[in-house]
């Protein structure tokens, strides 16, 4: 109490230049403050799950360029990161081999229809019609197969041929 007492004993100079030395303690006290916690909470952004996994599945491929599944998941991964160029250069990778086929033309069909509709100004008819032969190469690997009235590429390969007619 005797503090506040002796500031009325002070001039009004004094007085002033005693409320501006609190105000600028406050001020860089709050910016100190401020910039602490940004600095304690702020962390960079982690690349997605899709990033990460393409990432991982590139290493994957150049450690082992015949692994087939390897391709495949790298080949999903990037139709579902959008990049359709590069998924439909691994699906055509993995149709080279003559193994999993109808996995590999489904895909790169799913990839050229995907990339035909990317540009909203244009529709790509070549990326269309590469689309309709792989989809029709997988109606003609499956129509044949045991379980063909319940396989479900089948039956999205027909639904794809049907939507781009």
């Amino acid at each position: 109490m005797a503090w506040i007492a002796s500031l009325t004993k002070l001039s009004e100079g004094e007085l002033d230049r005693l409320i501006k030395r609190i105000g600028a303690v406050l001020l860089v006290g709050a910016l100190i403050f401020v910039g602490f916690y940004l600095f304690d909470r702020w962390r960079p952004a982690a690349p997605s799950m899709v990033d990460q996994t393409i990432t991982s599945l590139e290493a994957a491929v150049r450690a082992d360029p015949a692994d087939i599944v390897a391709r495949g998941q790298l080949a999903d991964a990037y139709l579902a990161a959008e990049r359709y160029n590069d998924a439909i250069t691994e699906y055509s990778a993995i149709l080279t081999t003559g193994q999993a086929d109808e996995l590999a033309y489904f895909g790169r069909a799913r990839a050229n229809q995907a990339l035909a509709h990317a540009d909203a100004a244009k529709l790509d008819t070549a990326s269309l019609n590469a689309a309709a032969a792989d989809f029709q190469a997988v109606v003609d690997i499956a129509k044949g197969g045991e379980m063909a009235h319940v396989d479900p590429m089948l039956n999205a390969a027909y639904y794809g041929l049907g939507a781009i007619a």
